[in-house]
């Protein structure tokens, strides 16, 4: 399991931009980010080499962070993967919240971050 990074931003223009700039000026690595939506605040969740540091240096700006556990699965990059990977979590009993893929490379790898729904141990 990793630990993914989710932070609150008030929802106007530049407090995505003043997290990624904080981050940055920390040498913080981002590996994977989602950015959601949530009316007031935007939910910004962020895959780090060090979770704990980011969330540390976050809070210390005054941003609103916390850690939450995550699945990260490589697959292959081909037709019915993700129906795939679904069908396995669904024969352990695990129900999924959400779901951020990408192509590591085409026709070759993917990578799946799963934020499982309820305690993932």
């Amino acid at each position: 399991m990793w630990n993914l990074v989710v932070a609150l931003a008030e929802n106007k223009p530049g407090r995505v931009a003043n997290i990624a700039d904080i981050l940055g000026k920390n040498g913080i690595d981002i590996l994977m980010t989602d950015i959601a939506d949530e009316g007031q605040y935007g939910v910004v969740r962020l895959l780090t080499a060090n979770p704990d540091k980011t969330r540390n240096i976050l809070y210390n700006e005054n941003v609103t962070a916390a850690l939450t556990k995550v699945a990260l699965v490589e697959m292959p990059d081909e037709p019915g993967v993700l129906a795939k990977l679904m069908k396995m979590l669904a024969e352990e009993q695990i129900n999924v919240k959400q779901v951020m893929g990408c192509i590591l490379e085409r026709g070759k790898r993917a990578a799946f971050v799963i934020i499982p729904d309820g305690d993932p141990a």
